[in-house]
């Protein structure tokens, strides 16, 4: 039970980075990178996927 638990929990993490990107604007190719970057801080917000796309399209 407790693989299952944590499977669901990464996978629901995993699609609420994406929702949280799509909504700071991200679009695209950028849509996974941001949701990674997000699930790799541990913080799924919107401000801090807006800051992270502002330093990714720095580049």
């Amino acid at each position: 039970m407790a693989l299952a638990t944590t499977g669901i929990r990464k996978g629901h993490m995993a699609l609420h980075a994406k929702n949280i990107a799509l909504m700071a604007g991200v679009q695209g190719d950028e849509v996974a990178i941001i949701a990674d970057l997000l699930v790799q801080k541990g913080t799924v917000r919107v401000d801090v996927a807006e800051s992270e796309l502002t330093r990714l399209r720095q580049y």
